[in-house]
């Protein structure tokens, strides 16, 4: 008898977007992510967005800022621009979160991964008109870095898995 794996949802392909806030930042645009970016040919589907807390990476890989804090995080949304218009309006940050620790201390316990949060086929993201929006009448107190996670699939012109 033949034993298989079965796994839900399997990391294949995932990459890190990381935005640097500045203080008193109100909107802050996303870089543009190549290897996010659909193309003739060549389609970028997005499958899980996750927020990487200070819990999981304490700073940025690409610039070393510090992650956003508790209550920056707690008052800011994404906005995702596909195929013309802005589809996902106002997600907030706290929503993203897919790994968790048992107390407030970081140094104390190990965190834990729970269901991160997926999107049914989240095509053409343009993230250069994608960004982050901080509550009405607030702005960023503290500077640093904002990093999502990002699982996502490329296919071709006849729908068949490709190769990023």
């Amino acid at each position: 008898m033949e034993k298989m794996l079965i796994q839900s949802q399997p990391i294949k392909n995932w990459t890190l977007v990381e935005t640097v806030i500045a203080v008193g930042n109100t909107r802050i645009p996303i870089q543009d992510q190549p290897m996010l970016k659909s193309y003739a040919g060549h389609k970028v589907v997005i499958k899980g967005i996750e927020l990487i807390t200070a819990k999981g990476l304490t700073h940025g890989v690409l610039n070393s800022a510090a992650n956003i804090t508790r209550a920056d995080l707690i008052k800011t949304v994404l906005v995702l621009y596909c195929n013309g218009w802005e589809q996902v309006q106002y997600l907030p940050l706290s929503r993203l979160i897919g790994l968790h620790d048992a107390d407030a201390t970081t140094a104390t316990t190990v965190p834990f991964m729970d269901q991160p949060t997926f999107f049914e086929n989240l095509s053409d993201v343009d993230w250069t008109k994608s960004y982050f929006l901080t509550a009405n009448g607030q702005s960023i107190a503290t500077a640093g870095v904002i990093m999502l996670g990002v699982q996502y699939q490329v296919f071709n012109d006849q729908g068949q898995e490709t190769r990023p």
